[in-house]
């Protein structure tokens, strides 16, 4: 099996959808990770990603959890090499809505 790690395997061109291992044992929350950022749906804005975002992600309000490891994960990328579609994935969301030469097919 090779080992994963979401520090060095994760890329701007990558979605990863993971099921969180916390301190306390439990394996049920799901997140999705990409560009940088954790989208939980819990969570009202993303969260930067990094050991503290994830721990932020598998604590709740009365209970305090770190984050130990991915329990399952599906991993998303685009390999293609257009370099117009590979922009317009990586870019921020709000430069997603500009009409540019990026948004024309």
């Amino acid at each position: 099996m090779i080992a994963f790690n979401w520090e060095r395997d994760l890329e701007d061109r990558t979605i990863m959808l993971a099921v969180l291992t916390t301190s306390n044992g439990h394996r049920s929350h799901g997140v999705a990770i990409h560009g940088g950022y954790i989208y939980d749906a819990n969570k009202a804005n993303a969260i930067l990603l990094c050991k503290e975002g994830l721990d932020y992600c598998c604590s709740t309000p009365t209970k305090r959890c770190e984050f130990v490891e991915f329990h399952k994960g599906l991993l998303f990328r685009y390999d293609d090499t257009d370099i117009k579609k590979i922009k317009r994935l990586t870019r921020p969301a709000t430069e997603n809505k500009l009409k540019d030469d990026l948004m024309v097919q």
